[in-house]
C-alpha cells in the first residue's frame, strides 16, 4: 500500500498467492480485470469467482523469478495510477 495506495494487500501466510483488496479502484470485477489483462499485461483472477467474500479483490499468483515479479508490479503501479 506504500506504492500504490489505492490498494490494500492482504497479509499472506506462506503462500505464493496474494489478495488485494481493489475495492477504491473505480473498475470492479471483469472490467477491473481486463483493464489489467490489456493495459499491465498481466493476469490475474476476479476474487468474486471465489465466493461472495472474494467480491471486491483480485487474486494474484506471484509464483515466479522475482525480476518477472518486480516489472510486473511496475506495469501495476503505472496502470492503477491511470484509475485515480
Amino acid at each position: 500500500s506504500t506504492h500504490i495506495p489505492q490498494l490494500l494487500l492482504i497479509q499472506q501466510e506462506g503462500t505464493y498467492l496474494v489478495w488485494i483488496d481493489t475495492s477504491k479502484l473505480s473498475l470492479q470485477g471483469d472490467y477491473l480485470i481486463h483493464f489489467l489483462g490489456k493495459e499491465a499485461k498481466m493476469g490475474v483472477n476476479n476474487g468474486s469467482v471465489f465466493g461472495m467474500e472474494g467480491k471486491g479483490f483480485i487474486r494474484m499468483n506471484i509464483s515466479c523469478p522475482r525480476s518477472i515479479l518486480v516489472d510486473a508490479m511496475n506495469n501495476f503501479k503505472e496502470v492503477i495510477g491511470k484509475l485515480s
